[in-house]
């Protein structure tokens, strides 16, 4: 994304979680995390916002015209709101603005955010109101929360929650060396937002891809799993969709199994914008991710950290070639690894 480490800064603003950079207006290509290669070509006005010189986001120049915002429909975080874009919606992680204004042209119209970095809300609500808007637009409510806690303390339930690369390095009061996002990658904050799911709301999470060290999307696959089955979900993966475009992951966790039309969306989505299907109900391409599904023990009782931490630490060990055949998606060739009927000996029940 354009806009890491600016060096020239507009505004600068510090508090006690970091230092946030913002830079001058330019006309560019949009910032998107995940671009789809078919994105067709545009500019827009934007600004680059650093934090602490490291992470960054961006601030899109926005007049309330949603028809200057087309190109959000290629973004690969963005692939849950082809199947739910009517109801109510919350952001984890606000930032620069972006996956609020992507839940509204969608067609969300009650949506939610849920900020840790007061800067940010106020770059938005104060600052740069002039200039983004997002802060006038109808349905929307900005928080100046830790997301597990405001979830916690919440009882509004939502039909899609959103969770795309919540990176920053920020340190909490807790410790130098404790950062402010780590409680969100863990298996109770996911099951406090699996909690605030309506019945057959989506929960999608984006982080780092890469073909030879999974590490970051297996974590997010073992984390669902781990969700699902603390929910007493006999086959989590009819309830999983993952896909990927170059060094990004999207996942989607259902809280009800996909539904025929659903997948049928999410495939065809996903090809048309020449993603990367990496595990969904009827197919698993890689064979960490496969790994990770094999080796959950059984379909009901509690899951643990360690249990998750030994499946990962049992994946990262096997090697695997499997007797696939290749199976080419998009402008990359992989190999095919399971199927949507393996059987886990542990319980005799189907992946």
């Amino acid at each position: 994304m354009a806009g890491y480490g600016t060096r020239v800064s507009e505004v600068v603003r510090w508090n006690s979680f970091s230092r946030v950079n913002v830079g001058p207006s330019d006309l560019s290509t949009p910032s998107m995390w995940g671009p789809s290669s078919e994105t067709p070509s545009s500019v827009i006005e934007q600004r680059g916002m650093a934090i602490d010189g490291s992470a960054g986001t961006s601030m899109y120049c926005f007049d309330g015209d949603f028809g200057k915002l087309d190109f959000l429909r290629y973004d690969v975080t963005n692939l849950a709101y082809y199947i739910r874009h009517t109801g109510r919606t919350a952001v984890i992680g606000v930032g620069g603005g972006r996956d609020i204004l992507s839940a509204h042209f969608f067609g969300f119209q009650d949506i939610t955010g849920v900020e840790l970095n007061p800067i940010f809300i106020d770059m938005l609500s104060r600052v740069f109101l002039s200039y983004n808007h997002l802060a006038d637009l109808p349905g929307t409510r900005l928080f100046v929360d830790e997301a597990r806690s405001w979830f916690a303390r919440s009882v509004d339930h939502f039909d899609s929650i959103e969770m795309s690369l919540v990176d920053t390095w920020a340190a909490t009061g807790a410790g130098a060396f404790s950062l402010s996002e780590n409680g969100l990658y863990t298996l109770q904050g996911w099951r406090t937002f699996f909690d605030h799911l309506a019945p057959s709301g989506v929960f999608t999470v984006s982080r780092w891809y890469s073909p030879g060290n999974v590490n970051e999307t297996g974590r997010m696959l073992s984390l669902a799993m781990a969700t699902l089955m603390d929910e007493h979900i006999s086959n989590p993966r009819e309830h999983i969709f993952l896909a990927a475009v170059d060094n990004l992951a999207t996942l989607i966790v259902s809280r009800a199994p996909f539904t025929p039309a659903e997948l049928a969306t999410l495939t065809a989505t996903t090809n048309s914008l020449r993603f990367t299907i990496l595990f969904s109900p009827a197919i698993t391409y890689h064979q960490f991710l496969y790994l990770i599904a094999a080796l959950w023990p059984r379909p009901h009782g509690k899951s643990s950290a360690r249990q998750l931490r030994n499946n990962l630490s049992i994946c990262q060990r096997q090697q695997m070639t499997g007797p696939s055949s290749s199976t080419s998606s998009g402008s990359r060739t992989l190999r095919r690894f399971g199927s949507p009927s393996i059987r886990n000996p542990a319980w005799g029940g189907a992946i």
